[in-house]
């Protein structure tokens, strides 16, 4: 993934997961962990599926 996929991605998760922080200062082994972590959450959570993830998906407006 590029470093702009990655921070979409996490961002994506901000209202189901409360991640939070600024992204772009942040090193693509400190961008990894932070997927790796939300991949570790939504396996353990068991409900999360994709509806759940677009309904609390934040919306950036241009």
């Amino acid at each position: 993934m590029s470093r702009i996929e990655k921070i979409a991605f996490i961002q994506s998760f901000w209202s189901l997961f409360n991640v939070r922080g600024k992204l772009e200062y942040c090193t693509d082994v400190q961008l990894d962990s932070i997927i790796d972590n939300i991949l570790r959450k939504v396996k353990r959570h068991g409900k999360v599926n994709a509806l759940m993830h677009i309904y609390r998906m934040p919306v950036f407006l241009n």
